[in-house]
């Protein structure tokens, strides 16, 4: 196994590297800021929260979507659903979803959904925007 930094993937942040006010996805000290690196991180939270089932974080139990729902049945309340796993990103990522925007289009047959899902944060004062968009299918 290489070590990291001989890694072809591993890209040292260098002055990118900057302290941000989103919220741990651990449940640690969430008064205290924690460091991540941009949209890419903020995505990578995202997608976490969309694809941890219920019980899934035993030692962070009210970490989770209903995501799961719309891959593993046929659904009836899909905007219930979407609207449920919204709030939860909103309260796990800190960021605001766009929802009169957003685009989640489900694929029952093929156990697929497709999600485009603007969102605004904050950083260092300043709102930015930016999409998360992934096909997630089980």
């Amino acid at each position: 196994m290489f070590r990291l930094d001989q890694n072809p993937d591993f890209k040292n942040q260098g002055e990118l590297y900057k302290p941000s006010n989103y919220l741990d996805l651990n449940g640690d000290d969430l008064s205290q800021q924690v460091v991540i690196h941009g949209t890419d991180a903020i995505d990578q939270a995202i997608e976490a929260v969309i694809v941890t089932e219920p019980w899934e974080r035993l030692f962070n139990i009210d970490f989770w979507s209903p995501f799961y729902k719309l891959l593993f049945s046929t659904a009836n309340n899909v905007d219930s659903i979407v609207s449920e796993t919204f709030d939860m990103i909103e309260r796990w990522t800190g960021v605001i979803i766009e929802r009169s925007k957003a685009n989640v289009v489900v694929d029952s047959d093929n156990h697929e959904v497709a999600l485009s899902i603007p969102y605004l944060y904050v950083d260092n004062g300043t709102t930015y925007s930016h999409t998360f968009s992934r096909a997630i299918s089980k």
